[in-house]
């Protein structure tokens, strides 16, 4: 068993003029080529907690480990070329800067880390997997949904990363849609052993094996692997 993250205990509180919300004291480890299923009501803390253990968010308290090393004691530097190396993120808007290519889009690392190594033959590979090889000068507009988001996810794996946060990634397609997508996700990163971390509401979106959490009221609940 190889832990690539583990969050120990860790809580976060927010306090406006309008509500109060609470990530009650959670801990998950995250195994290497491993597929977490997380789900939850709205509002319930999924993208909270995706977001602490992404390393995006600071929590209140407990402490995040990658790699062996305490993600939150580490510089803003180090921390950003972790986010920029080893995670890669896909979200339920596609985030495409409409002036780029669908190339461009998917290098856009490179664009804030120059020793980013991307060749053309690595591009070509990952395009032809998600079916958009035909689709490298063509700009977001002239994509469909399906396309979009399947030119978000191989902007997620350009990096070669070792853990995908993804936020409710067919949040934004139909149903026939959304299992194509999600199982596409699937298959590519499973190729890779790829660590992949899948926020969504929807039931029995994958057939593979994964691990099954789900967020109660701000509390973290692991359930049984499920084949």
């Amino acid at each position: 068993m190889s832990i690539l993250l583990k969050a120990n205990h860790i809580s976060k509180k927010y306090n406006t003029n309008i509500n109060h919300f609470e990530l009650k004291p959670s801990s998950i480890s995250l195994e290497k080529g491993k597929i977490y299923i997380l789900k939850g009501k709205s509002g319930s803390g999924k993208s909270t907690l995706l977001n602490i253990i992404g390393g995006m968010d600071r929590p209140t308290s407990g402490s995040v480990f990658f790699n062996n090393h305490s993600f939150y004691d580490l510089s803003d530097n180090e921390q950003s070329k972790i986010r920029n190396e080893k995670f890669g993120f896909i979200f339920q808007s596609f985030n495409l800067i409409p002036e780029m290519t669908v190339e461009d889009n998917i290098i856009l690392p490179k664009y804030f880390n120059k020793n980013l190594k991307i060749d053309t033959n690595k591009i070509s590979t990952i395009a032809a997997e998600l079916g958009i090889k035909s689709l490298l000068h063509s700009k977001p507009s002239q994509l469909s949904g399906g396309e979009q988001q399947r030119v978000a996810i191989a902007r997620a794996l350009i990096t070669s990363p070792e853990i995908i946060f993804a936020d409710e990634p067919t949040g934004n397609l139909d149903s026939f849609n959304s299992k194509v997508i999600a199982e596409l996700l699937v298959n590519v990163v499973l190729s890779r052993n790829t660590t992949l971390v899948l926020v969504t509401h929807e039931e029995n979106l994958i057939e593979h094996q994964h691990v099954k959490l789900c967020m109660l009221n701000g509390e973290l609940v692991v359930e049984e692997e499920h084949v």
